[in-house]
């Protein structure tokens, strides 16, 4: 996986993530990310947030050396060779997408640029070479190569933008490109036998988060 770079109070599109751990900057490997959700209360949170579009994966991977792996339908926008589709939005999603966009400019959003796919990644794929096998999961529907990566043996799930929580629930990311795909994605990961679930926005679900997951409904959720 190489190393992520996370930086408390990253910009989001639900605000400023501060992260619970009073680090300035810190380098995270796979090995030091397992850990901490296997082993803390609390999970650093890496910063997600467009990075597609605004850089970071291509300083990331400057100063780390690291890898970038990607959902192979999402390899091509990611590198820039074809144009990135645009999210159908529900009032809701749009009236909170109006709120985001409105503050690129006070949080410094840098510039669009796209970085390098090392390896493409499809449903069913081993990642090796990382603290135990990680199985990766094709969850589309954000994006048509949204992609989890499932930790078997630990037991944990990083679901991608396909979820989020609020309030200690797991609810349905915003902004998909295709929303009853993403609910069907949702649904899938909501199967899995998970103790705990990282997500890209919102706090972890670190205790019994597949019957968090399972007791959610993302049909009615950004309606």
């Amino acid at each position: 996986m190489g190393s992520l770079r996370a930086r408390p109070g990253t910009f989001s599109p639900y605000g400023p993530l501060p992260l619970p751990v009073p680090l300035p900057e810190q380098v995270l490997t796979s090995e030091d990310l397992l850990r901490h959700v296997t082993e803390s209360s609390r999970l650093p949170l890496p910063p997600r947030v467009f990075e597609r579009s605004t850089g970071i994966v291509t300083r990331r991977v400057a100063a780390t050396g690291a890898r970038v792996l990607a959902g192979a339908l999402d390899a091509p926008f990611i590198r820039g060779a074809s144009p990135e589709p645009e999210a159908v939005h529900t009032a809701s999603e749009h009236a909170l997408h109006e709120r985001i966009t409105a503050g690129f400019a006070d949080a410094e959003v840098p510039p669009l640029k796209h970085a390098p796919v090392d390896v493409e990644l499809r449903d069913g794929d081993t990642l090796d070479g990382w603290t135990e096998p990680v199985r990766v999961l094709h969850v589309p529907g954000h994006t048509s190569g949204s992609i989890a990566l499932h930790f078997t043996e630990s037991s944990v799930l990083f679901s991608g933008d396909t979820i989020a929580t609020e309030d200690g629930r797991a609810i349905l990311g915003p902004f998909n490109l295709d929303r009853q795909q993403a609910i069907a994605s949702f649904r899938r990961m909501a199967a899995l036998d998970v103790e705990k679930v990282c997500v890209p926005h919102g706090l972890p679900l670190l205790e019994n988060a597949g019957a968090v997951l399972r007791a959610a409904t993302p049909e009615n959720d950004w309606v």
